[in-house]
């Protein structure tokens, strides 16, 4: 019988060569990473701090030299948490230095393979160093390295061959962690390599500004080099990375980012003493504030803002700070505020003839007369803008007024028209690939389709919708989703599921000061815990949602009144509240 030989190696070429069958040991995963680590440590010590001991070797990307290391470094220090150990190793400056212990070394067994790259191989194995692990194109370091893309192919390929770094199915190139940190350190000019890294992203964003997908593909990067430029106060730079990405941040939702990128873009403005672009970037952040919820935040961001742009005469930037301003006041139900700031809003649009500006103000006067229960005029005003915003091509304006259009339908019982406006918004933001909107479409449909009695759709888009506005942490729709998944699961009996659903919802629209929505709400709680039985509760319930709605001029008093009075049968004998659902 023949003898069997095992050899390793990280060149794949070599066992090629050497016509052997090639048996890829794939990297350790975070299961066996930890059992490595409990296994010199001790399972104690590692359970008793578990977050820490995945942290360290998330940190470490499982190599397992790194982990033994730091297993060892650990063992001989038991004094030492390992939420301390996770903490230095996050520190990507000195982190080789500290995967080291007498003859084990991470950067020693690195540089052995350091050592026989021939030039071309150590550019751009350096090149990939800015990139912190995080996966880019071909391109991408072609660009950072400095050299012709077909080059670059070929050392990518030389280098994967030595297991020097990975190319996955969409060629994506990723280094390992680690190796990462090493390439850094390998780097000979720094400040060269980071601008051409930098520009590449600039130029990529900027070419690509109206193909939100393909720049969303590149947002870590994108993001990882504004970081850069800020830290490096390249302000000029800063500024157009940002115009570049707002109006991908405003289409995938990415609100958190988005907020991130505009504070500083304030920043860029008032170090380069550009007011305008001052009174725009704290315009964005405001609508950011709004749409994740913080209404204190926003609204700060928007006086300031619309001071700013008053100060230098940019009139549209006004409007723009009014108009979202309406937004706010409208939330916390301040409505003769909100009429005041829309009338400027049209009076500044007028003049300067913006269609799709006084589109938008008639949308939120419709809203207004919504929210008072004049459902003709809203309907009429909704109706006129979204004539207006079809004409222009306003996409966004139109996915508003369709919202609202439906929600109106609703409420005056026409659930054919309000199906057909939820399902014309939905194909709509599916067209655009508008994810917010998208978002509020499933919403939308989830209403219709309950007050249709098609409750397994409905349900199917509430869970949709929910997970869409968790996603993007817009809170207010969050509520109003709980809410309508609340009154799904009542209408199928499932009460305790509801009244978890709706009572989440109410705590979080009295964080936001959303009152409308809020006593809304209420008459759901009380129609649930009337549901169990609990008709003490109920009625306190009820009560404290008619105080509420008093106070607020709330236009369906009668669905609590009907209900206190009736409170000697049961809950469920009396009306359901008239609006069809929360949002507007």
């Amino acid at each position: 019988a023949g003898a069997a030989l095992l050899l390793t190696t990280r060149d794949r070429d070599l066992a090629a060569l050497a016509n052997a069958q090639i048996v890829e040991v794939p990297p350790l995963d975070a299961a066996h990473s930890l059992a490595l680590l409990r296994g010199i440590v001790g399972a104690a010590r590692c359970a008793a701090e578990a977050t820490a001991a995945l942290a360290i070797v998330q940190t470490v990307g499982h190599l397992p030299l790194a982990v033994e290391i730091v297993a060892r470094l650990l063992v001989r220090a038991p004094w030492q948490s390992l939420a301390e150990m996770a903490a230095r190793l996050a520190d990507a400056t000195h982190r080789l230095d500290r995967l080291a212990l007498k003859d084990m070394s991470v950067r020693a067994a690195f540089a052995v393979s350091w050592q026989v790259l021939p030039a071309g191989l150590r550019a751009v194995f350096t090149a990939l160093g800015p990139f912190r692990a995080r996966s880019c194109t071909f391109a991408a370091v072609a660009s950072t390295a400095g050299i012709a893309q077909a080059a670059v192919e070929d050392a990518i390929a030389t280098l994967a061959a030595l297991s020097l770094l990975t190319v996955d199915s969409a060629q994506r190139v990723r280094q390992h962690p680690l190796l990462a940190d090493f390439a850094r350190e390998q780097i000979a000019d720094a400040a060269a390599l980071e601008a051409r890294w930098a520009a590449h992203y600039i130029a990529f964003a900027i070419e690509h500004q109206t193909d939100p997908a393909c720049v969303d593909v590149e947002m870590d990067n994108l993001l990882a080099v504004l970081e850069q430029l800020a830290a490096r106060r390249r302000w000029e730079d800063v500024a157009r990375l940002v115009d570049a990405l707002h109006p991908v941040w405003l289409a995938h939702a990415h609100y958190a980012q988005a907020a991130r990128g505009y504070a500083w873009a304030v920043a860029a403005a008032t170090a380069r003493d550009d007011e305008v672009a001052r009174a725009q970037a704290l315009i964005r952040l405001g609508f950011v504030g709004c749409e994740l919820g913080d209404f204190h935040t926003a609204s700060e961001h928007l006086q300031a803002g619309q001071v700013a742009a008053a100060q230098t005469g940019a009139d549209t930037l006004v409007a723009e700070a009014l108009f979202l301003r309406v937004r706010i006041a409208i939330e916390q139900n301040e409505l003769e505020q909100a009429d005041e700031w829309l009338d400027a809003c049209h009076r500044i649009y007028g003049a300067a003839g913006d269609a799709a500006g006084l589109a938008r103000t008639q949308r939120e006067q419709g809203l207004l007369a919504y929210r008072g229960g004049d459902y003709t005029t809203a309907f009429a005003r909704c109706r006129e803008a979204l004539a207006i915003q079809d004409r222009s091509g306003d996409a966004a304006g139109m996915l508003a007024s369709l919202r609202l259009l439906a929600d109106t339908a609703m409420a005056t019982g026409d659930l054919v028209q309000a199906l057909e406006c939820a399902q014309r918004g939905l194909t709509l933001a599916q067209t655009e690939g508008r994810h917010a909107e998208l978002a509020e479409a499933h919403y939308t449909l989830a209403t219709v389709q309950r007050l249709r009695g098609e409750l397994g759709e409905a349900e199917t888009h509430a869970a949709e919708a929910l997970a869409r506005f968790t996603r993007s942490g817009n809170r207010s729709f969050i509520a109003y989703t709980l809410y309508e998944q609340s009154v799904i699961l009542g209408r199928q009996a499932r009460t305790d599921a509801a009244l978890s659903c709706a009572l989440q919802a109410c705590d979080m629209q009295q964080t936001l000061g959303d009152d409308y929505g809020r006593v809304t709400t209420l008459i759901q709680v009380g129609d649930l815990h009337a549901a169990r039985g609990d008709l003490v509760t109920a009625v306190a319930t009820w009560q404290t949602g008619l105080d509420l709605a008093r106070e607020i001029r709330y236009p369906h008093l009668q669905a609590f009144v009907k209900r206190l009075d009736a409170t000697s049968t049961t809950a469920r004998d009396a009306e359901p509240a008239q609006s069809g659902q929360l949002g507007g």
